[in-house]
């Protein structure tokens, strides 16, 4: 991701850096950008106004922009594409005639690289485009200094332009009478990774959108690390055995929490002067695994391009293995602000798996991942690991600390009017305030993409149970969700669950005696209570199981791949290695 955006940003750059600047009069900026948004994003400039914006804050010119206004639907791509290539050549024309010293860019994502495309090179001619179109004159195609393509649905490898991975042609490649001019083509780039469904005729959706990352972290520091890291994983490592060894290490750091605290209790609810709780060293190694859990998480899908191996699969492992890793970093992060047993861990804990569902939901709906500046996979893990480290130095009694006091301003104004909370609440406040951004931002996105049809498709016996419940009422929805997704709608989006019912009778048993004075009926004993859940848990951990099974060997009998070896089966049905069953 950093590498293809940072690629693209310099080759804009040096292309605007060439020629006279017009006079600060002139009513033309030095350098217009023409972007055009991917299939179903909302108006504008979509995901690619990210690489806009960074050349307007870090050109030394001034920079003019516009978004090609049309359609972007995949219900009538052939005239959606139609539309936008007109629409991108009236814009070209207009700018020419209008500023005729400007130094002119397009950038396009998916739809908007192949109108983009099409604008300067012609159009149509192939099955499911309609009629060929003539481009641009050929006298404004060659004011335009440079070329920014991700994921274009027109790609044809081996271009001296070509960016990527990719040895395949995309879903409509371009024609040979098609082709950039001599002028162009030095000023293009064109990204495309090996298996993008579009660029690439692939199967795996996620390669399509890791063009560009919006994360800083993600894009100037972590991506260099991972792409070092994933070369020291050996060929014959199935990318699907990195995130499983990523979610043991997590499930390790969980054990170690259910061995020294199996009643989840805190230092403050110390009894008869013995604190209760983990060692302090222990959350240095909280930190180290949930660390280690992001960045094999996150160059799993590499490993998949280098060894041949991505799919549907990998994202449905990817997927499950994050939802139970969500879930139980909330109760360790909990235990480390010294939270236990109390609402704000309950009410974290709903409002994490609520982001993690509507994250889902919003993929499904609107076919893409969108990941913001500030993003849960990224920045938050790493505040997580920071609240570790914290912990770690300073026991999680320093989480007690009130925060206006913390910062020696309990006295001044307007603090001194404001709530005085400690560090641990203070953190879940502005935690709640990030999650529910990001719970609104997952309904907008689906409400716009709803404008399109296309998207919408049809220890012992002392240990806590219930903490190792909650990771098994999550998934099941999560990975049925994904499951959905990946098949395109082959399977039915997952309106309940019925592992629910038998959530919601113990939820209402529990509290019989507020809701109308009478004792539980189930629960109405210690024993019976701790029954009740050990038996929930049981049915839970069967049902995922279960589900987990049958969707992994359905896959990899229909696709004839291995999930944790570098296997595939040849025409024979013989396992071997994937370069040898092509």
């Amino acid at each position: 991701m950093f590498s293809k955006a940072f690629t693209a940003f310099i080759l804009v750059a040096s292309a605007l850096s060439v020629g006279a600047i017009p006079a600060p009069t002139s009513p033309c900026a030095a350098v217009h950008i023409i972007a055009a948004r991917a299939s179903t994003e909302a108006p504008g400039a979509g995901i690619i106004g990210a690489l806009v914006t960074q050349v307007q804050q870090q050109s030394r010119q001034t920079v003019s922009t516009v978004a090609v206004n049309y359609p972007a639907t995949l219900t009538d791509y052939a005239n959606s594409s139609a539309q936008g290539t007109a629409a991108t050549k009236t814009l070209l024309n207009a700018q020419a005639a209008a500023c005729p010293n400007q130094k002119i860019v397009l950038v396009g994502y998916s739809q908007g690289a192949h109108v983009i495309g099409d604008a300067v090179a012609g159009g149509g001619g192939v099955v499911g485009l309609g009629a060929a179109t003539p481009p641009v004159d050929a006298s404004v195609a060659n004011r335009v200094n440079a070329i920014i393509q991700m994921g274009d649905p027109r790609h044809v490898p081996g271009q001296s332009f070509d960016v990527g991975t990719s040895l395949r042609n995309g879903l409509f490649p371009r024609l040979s009478s098609q082709q950039y001019s001599s002028t162009l083509r030095p000023r293009i780039k064109s990204f495309c990774d090996f298996n993008d469904p579009f660029c690439d005729s692939g199967l795996d959706t996620t390669v399509h959108l890791t063009y560009l990352d919006r994360s800083l972290v993600s894009r100037y520091v972590l991506n260099p690390f991972w792409n070092w890291l994933v070369t020291l994983w050996p060929l014959n490592v199935a990318p699907n055995t990195i995130t499983l060894t990523g979610l043991s290490i997590v499930l390790i750091n969980f054990l170690t929490l259910l061995y020294y605290d199996p009643l989840y209790l805190t230092e403050k609810d110390a009894t008869n002067g013995r604190p209760h709780g983990p060692p302090q060293w222990i959350y240095f190694t909280w930190g180290a695994g949930l660390f280690i859990y992001q960045s094999l998480d996150a160059i799993d899908g590499k490993q998949a391009r280098r060894t041949g191996m991505a799919g549907p699969l990998g994202e449905m492992f990817d997927h499950g293995c994050d939802a139970l890793n969500t879930t139980l970093e909330v109760i360790l992060a909990s235990r480390a602000l010294g939270l236990g047993r109390s609402w704000w861990t309950v009410s974290s804990e709903i409002f994490t798996l609520a982001n993690f569902y509507l994250t889902t939901w919003e993929e499904y709906h609107t076919g893409v991942l969108f990941l913001g500046y500030f993003s849960g996979p990224v920045e938050g893990i790493l505040m997580i690991v920071a609240i570790y480290i914290i912990t770690g130095f300073c026991g999680t009694l320093f989480w007690e600390t009130r925060i206006w006091t913390f910062l020696g301003v309990e006295n001044n104004y307007p603090f001194n009017q404001i709530p005085n909370l400690p560090l641990n609440e203070s953190f879940m406040c502005f935690a709640a305030i990030g999650l529910g951004i990001n719970i609104l931002h997952a309904y907008l996105n689906v409400i716009a993409s709803r404008s399109d049809p296309a998207t919408i498709r049809p220890h012992t016996k002392d240990k806590n149970p219930l903490s190792l419940l909650l990771p098994f009422l999550c998934y099941p929805s999560v990975g049925k969700m994904i499951l959905a997704h990946v098949t395109l709608g082959s399977e039915r989006f997952p309106l309940w669950d019925w592992v629910w019912i038998w959530s919601v009778i113990g939820a209402v048993d529990a509290n019989l005696l507020r809701l109308i004075g009478r004792a539980p009926i189930i629960q109405n004993s210690t024993l019976n209570t701790a029954i009740f859940v050990w038996l929930t848990l049981s049915v839970s951990l069967i049902s995922y199981a279960r589900f987990v099974y049958l969707v992994i060997n359905d896959i990899t009998e229909f696709m004839g791949i291995a999930c944790l070896t570098v296997r595939k089966k040849d025409e024979h049905g013989h396992w071997v290695h994937p370069e040898k069953s092509s």
